[in-house]
């Protein structure tokens, strides 16, 4: 993600918690948490990934509520499985691997690699 991407997220992320915690148990509407986000639906899952517990009550027509239900009092923070990796490969293996270690740190940490979708595909040349 882009630094002003991500930035934007973060802001938009605080934006609707203001207003999931001030509606309280009215909750909010998805239509008022699509005038925060037009992404309001991925930053719902990442404040529950940190630890939020939101529910979604469907009230028909398209129209959805969100209450905000439990906020952890320090949000978790998932880091990313490739910054994980280097991280384990320097601290634990000095920063040395082998097709062993590799094993052992997919193993240990439930990692796995894939490939980018549209890594197989070749690239059209445009003359």
């Amino acid at each position: 993600m882009e630094k002003e991407a991500k930035i934007r997220s973060n802001a938009q992320r605080e934006v609707m918690l203001t207003a999931l915690r001030e509606a309280g148990d009215k909750g909010v509407l998805n239509s008022k948490l699509k005038e925060i986000s037009n992404n309001y639906t991925s930053r719902t899952a990442e404040l529950a990934k940190a630890g939020y517990i939101i529910d979604c009550l469907n009230l028909g027509g398209g129209l959805y509520k969100y209450i905000l239900r439990y906020e952890p009092k320090i949000p978790r923070v998932q880091q990313r499985a490739i910054e994980m990796f280097w991280d384990i490969l320097e601290n634990e293996y000095n920063g040395i691997a082998n097709k062993e270690v590799l094993e052992e740190i997919f193993h240990k940490y439930n990692l796995n690699v894939v490939r980018n979708w549209g890594a197989n595909r070749q690239k059209k040349k445009i003359a």
